[in-house]
């Protein structure tokens, strides 16, 4: 087998969000024709392709953000800017210096590679089905692209180097877009659960918080529960399922020892979508790291002590001293949109972040400032990723999405934004 090739990172600073769950972004689909008017049996260039990714992913750089020339041969192209564009994104997995080849046919796996890049297909635990895998240099995403019906095998090979047609590119693009039109989620969606007879089913009324060792905090002293009994509670639309181990009362409460009950033993039927509004006055700084509450009167305070009455919070903002470098960072705006079915489900985090950052080294760092728990889903944690060359100092703002989409019989799908950051300011030494 062919080894990969190491993906060449964007020279930037990156502020993501990630959901930790073991659980799936939307991205808008440009209403630019996908394809020019071709023959069907004729080829597509990889200049073509590339244009038709950056439509139908609709990815977006900032005016004036262009990342350096890698292919000499793109250059005065037709698709230069498009082709700079899937190069920024980290589409395009090719050494500087060497020929992209805009002109010549894309071949089966380059069409299958960029394109299962883009979707954030997870190819780890594919399993193959063609007889030429060792030949191959992705066969994760070519394995992929069978699953998904986007290409066939021919004779039981996949034949990675032979051009596929318009009719093929435009199949494989329709494909595409149509996961991502049913991406969307009604906030206003009426949830359905059906349980199974076992199950008792607590009203949504009903409160709860997860303590440690898989315990279950019931608010609700009159719940009728004993134990071995499998039941199901409601946080934000979304139900979890649970069988209790051991019930104590405590006050108002009831505390439930609990295991997981999977979905597929409790639920019969499920259609649940929404959105949950993260409380950012839950933030947990890191260890080191500084933060400060904004709420929408404009009061500040210090660290993530609550202040008395009740107040919407703006934003947190944090900070982190790094040698002689410093990370800052507001935080604002972070919901998650949700859609659980019997098929799968989706989780979706969205969120405003605005990075500064001042660093001087020779290499990256990841460096956590911090956790937002959401509801009962799990918790984001904020990370800046700080990709450096010498000594920066870079700003910029950007609504970040990221989150993971799972569907039965498919590979997980990671969500991603493709609208580069606005940037404020940027020098490097």
């Amino acid at each position: 087998m062919k080894q990969k090739k190491k993906r060449r990172k964007v020279q930037a600073i990156l502020m993501i969000l990630v959901m930790l769950m073991s659980v799936s972004v939307l991205q808008g689909v440009s209403g630019k024709r996908l394809l020019s008017a071709r023959a069907a049996g004729e080829s597509v260039t990889r200049g073509e392709w590339i244009h038709n990714l950056v439509s139908t992913f609709d990815m977006k750089m900032e005016e004036g953000l262009v990342p350096d020339t890698y292919y000499p041969d793109i250059v005065g192209m037709t698709y230069y800017s498009d082709i700079q564009t899937a190069i920024y994104f980290g589409v395009v997995d090719l050494e500087a210096g060497e020929s992209f080849e805009p002109d010549a046919a894309v071949d089966r796996e380059f069409a299958a590679h960029t394109l299962s890049f883009c979707m954030g297909y997870d190819t780890s635990d594919v399993t193959y089905t063609m007889d030429d895998e060792a030949d191959l240099t992705y066969p994760g995403d070519d394995q992929t692209a069978v699953d998904m019906g986007w290409l066939a095998l021919q004779d039981g090979k996949f034949a990675p180097s032979q051009e596929i047609t318009t009719t093929e590119s435009q199949n494989m693009l329709q494909s595409a877009k149509k996961v991502l039109d049913a991406s969307g989620v009604d906030e206003n969606h009426e949830n359905v659960y059906k349980f199974a007879d076992n199950v008792i089913e607590l009203p949504e009324s009903v409160t709860f918080d997860k303590g440690e060792d898989g315990q279950i905090i019931v608010h609700d002293t009159s719940v009728e529960l004993k134990e071995g009994d499998v039941f199901a509670v409601y946080s934000d639309g979304i139900a979890y399922t649970y069988k209790a181990l051991s019930i104590t009362k405590e006050g108002n409460d009831l505390i439930i020892n609990t295991e997981k009950v999977m979905y597929d033993d409790a639920v019969e039927t499920v259609d649940a979508e929404g959105v949950i509004d993260a409380d950012l006055a839950d933030f947990i700084p890191a260890e080191g790291v500084d933060a400060e509450v904004e709420y929408e009167d404009q009061t500040t305070v210090k660290g993530m002590r609550k202040i008395s009455g009740i107040k919407s919070v703006k934003s947190i903002n944090v900070s982190k001293s790094i040698g002689a470098g410093t990370v800052t960072c507001s935080i604002s705006d972070i919901t998650v949109d949700y859609r659980i079915d019997k098929n799968g489900y989706r989780f979706a985090v969205y969120g405003k972040v605005d990075p500064s950052f001042t660093f001087s080294g020779k290499k990256d760092l990841v460096i956590t400032l911090g956790t937002i728990p959401v509801a009962q889903v799990g918790k984001i944690e904020v990370k800046a990723v700080c990709s450096a060359k010498g000594s920066a100092t870079v700003g910029f703002t950007t609504n970040a999405v990221v989150g993971v989409e799972q569907k039965v019989g498919h590979a997980p799908r990671h969500l991603a934004n493709y609208t580069s950051p606005q940037w404020r300011f940027s020098a490097k030494a």
